[in-house]
């Protein structure tokens, strides 16, 4: 119990490193649109900036790709 005390972050941005891979791995193939692809690369990013920054701004990050996907749906295509 003490060890998931001390290291909550790192198991946190881990899981969400996972997510991340599991859905690029899985989903980038079969997606094809200039909005999939442009949040496919701003994902990848979210995890860079959850390695480096922390996981608040990972997901703050991954937040901004989403609605950002959302608009590129409304507007874009």
């Amino acid at each position: 119990m003490t060890y998931l005390k001390k290291h909550h972050r790192t198991i946190a941005a881990g899981v969400i490193i996972g997510l991340l891979l599991a859905v690029i791995l899985t989903a980038g193939p079969a997606l094809a649109g200039d909005c999939e692809k442009g949040l496919i690369r701003c994902s990848i990013d979210a995890a860079i900036a959850s390695l480096f920054g922390g996981v608040q701004n990972g997901i703050m990050y991954l937040s901004g790709c989403l609605m950002g996907y959302e608009w590129c749906l409304t507007y874009y295509e």
